[in-house]
């Protein structure tokens, strides 16, 4: 599992979770994720609901360090693309 916000990696995500990691969080309506615990206490709040969500002064002014989801329905021309301009 890799930090989405400063590039942390935890290989046991068990015990990621257990040192305050989250699965997933919201900058407005865009979902990102994962979190470690200390970008989670700096960058982040609880939303309505139980999900966490970016602090607003924050908005706009993160770069993600996402990793990529072998699930997610996008064709070889825009993987291979995404590759070469990222």
């Amino acid at each position: 599992m890799k930090c989405a916000i400063c590039g942390l990696l935890s290989d046991a995500v068990d015990e990621a979770l257990g040192q305050g990691w989250i699965l997933s969080f919201y900058e407005g309506d865009e979902e990102h994720g994962p979190a470690c615990a200390a970008c989670r206490q700096y960058f982040l709040r609880r939303a309505e609901g139980s999900s966490m969500a970016m602090k607003e002064d924050y908005y706009g002014r993160i770069v993600y360090q996402e990793e990529f989801d072998p699930d997610d329905d996008l064709d070889d021309e825009a993987l291979i693309m995404g590759m070469i301009f990222n």
